[in-house]
């Protein structure tokens, strides 16, 4: 496909988020899901949201955290957030 990257979630801010927030290491894969494979509530979520804003200084509305399944799907947004912002 043109102009998809890959991704090494260990060289991405987003990692040392998951793991500040006490996501094990082995558990912060791209395509781990929310839901089924860190069992993120809406109190997690907002946790997570309140970093990645502060930290990565781009912000997510709620209706674009309805749409991420997966680490990945966030990495792509927060990507894009910062791409459109530089």
């Amino acid at each position: 496909m043109k102009g998809v990257r890959t991704i090494k979630i260990e060289k991405n801010p987003m990692f040392q988020i998951f793991k500040d927030l006490g996501v094990k290491k082995e558990q912060i894969r791209l395509e781990s899901n929310f839901s089924s494979d860190l069992d993120y509530d809406e109190l997690d979520w907002l946790l997570l949201q309140y970093f990645i804003e502060n930290r990565m200084k781009v912000q997510i509305v709620d209706g674009e955290i309805e749409s991420i399944s997966t680490i990945g799907d966030l990495v792509n947004l927060v990507e894009s957030k910062r791409r459109n912002c530089a």
